[in-house]
């Protein structure tokens, strides 16, 4: 069986993930407490936090910050702040970017959230989980069989 393929990520470009995506409310401030901020993404039912002071973006944190930076260092959620353990050096894209390109940084930066920026104004962020949500969308053209044929063929690994 032939199936043509198509690359999904070259039709797609960051303003195509942006407008499918809510409004984004999980926001807190660099000097919140940790403990708020986990309290936050639990009632948010979120894996991060987009960290705000006023209009400019001033990072990500995640549960990858608390375990690395405060769990495994032994420090207190109740006493240090977002900004002490925050991840801050993300690369970024623009809404007119590919999503190629935003996977490409990805996997180059080891991280699961890529912030978007319109000349100097933060427009949102793409996490790994929205690349995912894109690949199954366009899973006939990502895999090289439908879906519903992969369990009618045995594979091997060799």
């Amino acid at each position: 069986m032939n199936f043509k393929h198509i690359n999904p990520f070259a039709m797609k470009i960051v303003s195509d993930i942006l407008k499918q995506k809510p409004h984004s409310f999980n926001y807190i401030e660099p000097d919140a407490l940790v403990e708020d901020a986990l309290s936050l993404m639990n009632n948010l039912n979120r894996s991060f936090l987009i960290v705000m002071h006023e209009r400019d973006f001033k990072g990500i944190f995640c549960e990858h910050d608390y375990i690395h930076n405060v769990a495994l260092r032994g420090w207190d959620s109740a006493t240090c702040k977002v900004e002490e353990v925050m991840t801050k050096d993300l690369p970024t894209v623009t809404p007119q970017d590919s999503v190629e390109r935003v996977m490409q940084l990805m996997d180059a930066h080891h991280v699961r959230y890529v912030p978007v920026f319109s000349s100097f104004y933060f427009e949102g962020v793409i996490t790994l989980h929205d690349i995912m949500h894109l690949v199954v969308e366009n899973r006939e053209q990502t895999f090289d069989l439908p879906l519903t044929m992969v369990s009618e063929h045995e594979y091997r690994i060799y």
